[in-house]
């Protein structure tokens, strides 16, 4: 009898534990179905959603910066996610980088389609060309660029032309994008930031992905461009150009009068002596969106001059400045932006380099004129002094201003 009563219990706990484990067989199943699922977005969340993660980046870092926060290293997933660090103050010592604020990197997740990024590629449209001038060199620096690299009217409607005066024929030829900052006409310290800080401040409006600064003797190669900027995620803190000295420049830093600079040793300097590398304007420098964000603070229409009074240095260097001193991010070295004031490489390039080149810079003032050796060239030099007209029909044999065989 007990061993009845023993078999009927054993029955009934193993038919209890069957059905307990199909329930949770099944709220299991449900579970990774609920989460595959919410791997793939609605139809409504996947339209245009790198618009509204940019938005979302947009909103969060001004956010936090109006409510005094400083600047924190902000990175969205491909999702949308918001994942922040917070900033740290470094402590160095005071004839090195006392006052730097660093911004920590952000760690990604170990993840290859975050890495890989389901983002569209980069396009020319989601770049922001701004090109500093002056009015003494509209009706001849500018003139050379219309007839070359900014012919192609999509290539115009992504560049921003930047001066000190007004004219109705270029405002007309770039449908208005030819803008009068009323800056100093000369090329003074005053006048390069003012103009960098006033297309820092309309970049930022834009919303594009990417900035990129150049100057008006600088021939722009679009498509090597974009393919460059395709490799590099805008999400994420980037900035890229080319140095044009050996080493870090050195620089004196007065400080921006929030505190009082610490001083040591028997001289009293109110000055902090840093060095940094930056990226130099007359090859060219483009900055992620990601970046540009944390400069705001830096770099507007009204801050950026004060930035460069403050190391006494122009807009390229003051660039470097708050880059890399202020954020701490790094300049990425790149080879293929090129300028007149590394003049024997300039000289000495290979067509294969000619080629590959994103931009491409030119000097004539000087007695032997700093020009790129281009080759089987269908001008010469009298024809096409700077070179940029040989360049374009390499690249663009069937352009307009090309001659037709």
């Amino acid at each position: 009898m007990v061993d009845m009563y023993i078999c009927s219990s054993l029955r009934r706990c193993k038919s209890k534990i069957q059905r307990m484990a199909v329930i949770f067989g099944a709220a299991y199943l449900t579970l990774c179905a609920l989460a595959a699922l919410s791997l793939f977005p609605s139809s409504d969340s996947s339209e245009d959603l790198p618009s509204k993660v940019q938005s979302a980046h947009d909103n969060s870092w001004h956010r936090l910066f109006k409510k005094g926060a400083r600047p924190r290293n902000i990175f969205f997933s491909s999702e949308g996610q918001m994942h922040e660090t917070d900033t740290e103050q470094s402590n160095f010592d005071d004839t090195s980088n006392s006052s730097r604020k660093f911004v920590k990197h952000a760690l990604l997740p170990n993840d290859s389609s975050t890495l890989e990024n389901n983002f569209r590629p980069t396009e020319l449209s989601d770049i922001f060309i701004g090109l500093k001038t002056t009015e003494k060199y509209h009706e001849s620096r500018l003139l050379v660029l219309f007839e070359t690299w900014l012919e192609r009217p999509d290539i115009r409607a992504q560049t921003y032309i930047f001066t000190d005066a007004d004219d109705s024929k270029f405002y007309k030829e770039t449908n208005g994008h030819f803008i009068n900052t009323h800056c100093a006409n000369r090329h003074t310290r005053q006048g390069l930031c003012c103009k960098m800080g006033a297309m820092f401040s309309m970049y930022l409006k834009s919303k594009k992905r990417w900035w990129c600064t150049l100057d008006d003797d600088n021939y722009l190669n679009v498509e090597n461009l974009v393919s460059l900027l395709r490799s590099y995620r805008h999400d994420k803190d980037v900035y890229i150009g080319r140095p044009s000295t050996a080493t870090e420049i050195v620089a004196n830093d007065k400080g921006d009068g929030s505190k009082r600079m610490v001083m040591k040793g028997p001289v009293k300097s109110k000055w902090r002596a840093t060095k940094f590398w930056f990226g130099t304007g007359g090859a060219g420098v483009c900055i992620s969106r990601s970046l540009a964000l944390k400069m705001s603070p830096y770099a507007s229409t009204e801050e950026f001059p004060r930035i460069c009074n403050r190391i006494g240095l122009p807009d390229d260097v003051a660039l470097g400045f708050v880059i890399d001193d202020l954020l701490g991010v790094h300049l990425t070295k790149i080879s293929q932006l090129h300028s007149h004031l590394n003049s024997q490489s300039l000289r000495n390039l290979k067509d294969e380099q000619v080629t590959k080149a994103i931009t491409l810079s030119y000097q004539l003032h000087d007695e032997k004129a700093t020009i790129v050796n281009v080759k089987d060239a269908v001008f010469n030099t009298t024809q096409d002094p700077t070179r940029f007209k040989s360049l374009h029909c390499k690249f663009y044999p069937n352009a307009s201003i090309c001659p037709k065989v």
